[in-house]
């Protein structure tokens, strides 16, 4: 794909590393008796509930959504997309396959369940800026005519977010598109979000996770939407797709410490700014514009992409570099850095204050 990353072979055991939006909060000492309070309870003998009702009851509280039948879970956001390229992927009339309309700079996942459940991807440069551009948006789709279309708000690589007014607008201009809206980024952005909104739309879903509140290896996502959808998707589904462990874990940690996970991600814009303030200053004299963003990473243009994610690598600061075909394409320059812990920030920014070249 031409939009792929580029993964860094990274052979250094104490390299930081910059390159995977990871949001490696450490665990209060509370939530860890929780965890194993919990889990001590967790019967293994039978099947999990398939429906996951315990779950969507703390999750629909936490996200703010109406009611559990407008919430269905999956293995992760990921897990979602698929089930959604499964169940909507029918073709149009007049098309040999469904089609799906993705973001030129978005989640590599969105392709990747398109192409495995047979569906063509088509993609648009929606942020030629950096920002989005409904523009750009309405002519994709009218020229493409998909069954869905993915984007993120806020959005991996850039950071940046869409409008939430905006986007519904665009979602009721085109009711016969469904729009996807994966907010996994979402508690760290000012914009509000549409999990509960979306529900009186009936073609638009928005994803939800708990990878990015630090708690990934629950492997947890959460698809809100019209309660119809909702059915449409669910009756896509594996029987179990989340396993009772995690239901469990997930739904205490939701209603116990919903308020702890918050601060923690306050804590990590708070890093991120003063991230972004650091390097915006040592970067003053060269040709690196910064980007803030509104996720849990900065994003780096360089027209010395390459150069500066190879110095920062001899740094033993390992950040996310992407490519694209085109060589004149943005993504070529850019390089997206996550936020780690105050620790690993402090030697990301003695690493760049270290760099002598001009990039």
């Amino acid at each position: 794909m031409a939009t792929a990353p580029r993964f860094s072979n990274v052979q250094d055991s104490d390299a930081v590393r910059l390159d995977r939006n990871e949001a490696l909060f450490p665990m209060s000492v509370a939530m860890k008796q929780r965890v194993a309070e919990v889990t001590a309870e967790v019967s293994l003998a039978g099947y999990p509930d398939g429906s996951s009702a315990d779950l969507r009851k703390a999750a629909a509280r936490f996200f703010d959504v109406r009611h559990i039948d407008a919430m269905t879970v999956g293995n992760g956001a990921d897990d979602l997309v698929g089930r959604l390229c499964a169940a909507f992927g029918r073709p149009r009339n007049g098309q040999a396959v469904g089609r799906v309309l993705v973001p030129e700079m978005s989640f590599e996942a969105y392709r990747m369940a398109a192409t495995a459940h047979g569906l063509e991807t088509r993609t648009f440069d929606f942020e030629p800026n950096m920002a989005p551009d409904f523009a750009a948006l309405e002519l994709a789709l009218k020229a493409v005519k998909p069954n869905l279309v993915f984007l993120a708000t806020p959005n991996n690589p850039t950071g940046s977010v869409v409008d939430p007014d905006q986007m519904k607008a665009c979602m009721m201009r085109h009711p016969d598109v469904l729009f996807v809206l994966d907010e996994a980024y979402i508690e760290y952005a000012s914009v509000r979000s549409l999990a509960d909104e979306v529900v009186d739309l009936g073609n638009a879903v928005c994803l939800s996770s708990l990878s990015k509140l630090g708690l990934a290896g629950l492997r947890l996502g959460f698809a809100s939407a019209h309660p119809q959808l909702i059915g449409v998707l669910d009756a896509a589904r594996m029987p179990f797709p989340v396993n009772a462990m995690s239901q469990a874990v997930g739904a205490m940690l939701l209603r116990e410490f919903g308020g702890e996970l918050r601060e923690r991600v306050v804590s990590c814009v708070a890093q991120r700014q003063r991230v972004n303030a650091g390097v915006q200053a040592l970067m003053n004299d060269t040709f690196v514009e910064v980007v803030e963003g509104q996720g849990n990473f900065l994003a780096l243009l360089s027209p010395n992409a390459e150069t500066l994610h190879a110095e920062l690598l001899a740094r033993g600061v390992v950040v996310r570099r992407f490519f694209h075909a085109d060589s004149r394409h943005v993504l070529n320059r850019l390089l997206r850095v996550s936020v780690g812990s105050p620790g690993q920030n402090d030697r990301l920014l003695a690493a760049v204050a270290s760099l002598s070249l001009q990039f």
